[in-house]
């Protein structure tokens, strides 16, 4: 039977990297730089050489704000995965169990009934089981739904060890993967708009810095002292 569970592995958190002329900076990296810079902008002899070059008090403060943003947005886009994650986990776990136990299921259901077409096509126990999850659901629910039923049905599957009452916790499990199937996806949905907006605010402050860092190797030519103060 074919594992549906094959593209519901969370994509993996690639850390997005920074080029800034010859070298490359994380996010972490990248947030730690602008805001030394943002912090230390106002320093006696830094601020007005930045002044002159267009970076005014209120310049710094919208990079500030450009900052906060990305770091929420990337705490956000953390939390996310780590949600699609842990969905994607139980999910596989409960719809693997499930697929063992409807298997054997089926398996005692064709030999019990090898001789009953009547109970043999009501519990669905001909032809493959479908390879989409819907219709696999469907198949499952079709046979556990009719068996609890039919009494006759029940007492044959019984002497085979299929108990009405794991006849019933296998249809809950079946309604339980089927919730975990539609939480997986929209714990991925949201966790992909999470890195869309990650990324923007990534792109606006990576621009930024880049400019920055340009102007200020100029305005601080022959000042190391000043470039150090900037973490640059």
């Amino acid at each position: 039977m074919e594992n549906l569970t094959t593209n519901t592995t969370p994509e993996p958190q690639n850390v997005p990297k920074v080029t800034s002329d010859n070298y490359r900076l994380t996010i972490d990296e990248l947030i730690l730089a602008a805001r030394t810079i943002i912090n230390n902008s106002t320093h006696v002899e830094i601020a007005p050489l930045l002044l002159k070059r267009g970076y005014a008090p209120l310049d710094m403060n919208n990079a500030k704000l450009m900052v906060d943003s990305l770091q929420l947005l990337d705490e956000k886009q953390k939390k996310e995965y780590g949600e699609q994650y842990e969905a994607t986990k139980t999910y596989t776990n409960d719809w693997n169990e499930l697929q063992i136990i409807y298997s054997e299921h089926v398996e005692l259901g064709r030999i019990v009934f090898k001789n009953d077409l009547q109970n043999y096509v009501q519990l669905g126990l001909q032809g493959e089981r479908k390879r989409s999850f819907s219709g696999f659901a469907q198949q499952a629910k079709q046979y556990y739904n009719n068996a609890l039923k039919d009494l006759l049905v029940m007492d044959a599957l019984s002497k085979k060890g299929i108990s009405k009452t794991e006849l019933e916790d296998t249809l809950v499990l079946i309604d339980k993967v089927e919730k975990e199937k539609f939480d997986q996806r929209k714990e991925t949905g949201e966790a992909q708009q999470a890195t869309k907006n990650r990324d923007v605010a990534l792109d606006t402050l990576s621009e930024w810095f880049g400019d920055f860092k340009r102007i200020a190797l100029k305005v601080f030519l022959g000042k190391p002292q000043l470039l150090k103060i900037l973490g640059l």
